[in-house]
């Protein structure tokens, strides 16, 4: 499968879901980074 139908795949289970938990591990070097990836509304420009 490739990233974008992956993505596609998961934004489909977002819409779905009733309750969504996001999970930081703060220990990492990079963990506010890693936050704002995950909260950016533009998914294109994401990993």
């Amino acid at each position: 499968m490739d990233v974008g139908a992956a993505k596609g795949a998961t934004l489909e289970e977002i819409r779905d879901a009733s309750v969504l938990l996001h999970v930081v591990d703060i220990s990492h070097h990079n963990a506010a980074a890693q936050c704002d990836a995950v909260l950016s509304p533009d998914l294109d420009k994401q990993p």
